[in-house]
């Protein structure tokens, strides 16, 4: 999805790209961590624990070509995905087991298929009197009843909005 990767030390170009080795010859390649999409709310950060991959000859960890096969080979940077999770709260307060969002904070990234509560609540004689997951209204409760959301960023951003007021009151004479 448009990320970029370094060749030998040169500027940052964006995959995937084709060069021509002298077979045996050693080489470096990068690639910054890490990188978000256009639209910002999508972040590719290298693998730590397999960052690179050859088909043919091998790549060290950091990157390092020693030898550059005779065959062609595909060389892959391996990116793990995580999407933006932003939380906007009026008039709410909030707790979260997600790691980066707390009550401090309106927005984090969030690894892949990572699934999370965030507990929405209101001020004391308040309730949360609307609630949105990604455009979606949530079931809302009474005063002071606290509104629990399941989030799980698998397949893109998550935009949670809440918001708490005083209940309009209903008189019946």
């Amino acid at each position: 999805p448009n990320l970029k990767v370094t060749i030998d030390g040169g500027n940052q170009v964006t995959a995937p790209q084709t060069v021509s080795w002298t077979p045996a010859t050693a080489h470096v390649l990068g690639a910054p961590s890490p990188q978000l999409n256009i639209a910002g709310d999508t972040q590719y950060t290298l693998s730590a624990t397999l960052p690179w991959t050859a088909t043919a000859g091998s790549i060290t960890s950091n990157g390092a070509v020693t030898s550059a096969p005779a065959t062609a080979s595909t060389y892959t940077a391996n990116f793990n995905t995580a999407y933006k999770v932003t939380l906007t709260l009026n008039g709410c307060s909030s707790q979260s087991n997600a790691p980066g969002i707390g009550p401090l904070t309106s927005s984090a990234f969030v690894s892949a298929g990572f699934a999370f509560n965030v507990s929405i609540a209101p001020p004391t004689g308040q309730a949360v009197t609307s609630a949105t997951v990604n455009g979606v209204a949530q079931q809302v409760g009474g005063v002071g009843a606290v509104l629990s959301v399941n989030v799980n960023p698998v397949n893109g951003p998550q935009t949670i909005v809440a918001t708490c007021s005083t209940p309009p009151h209903v008189v019946f004479t």
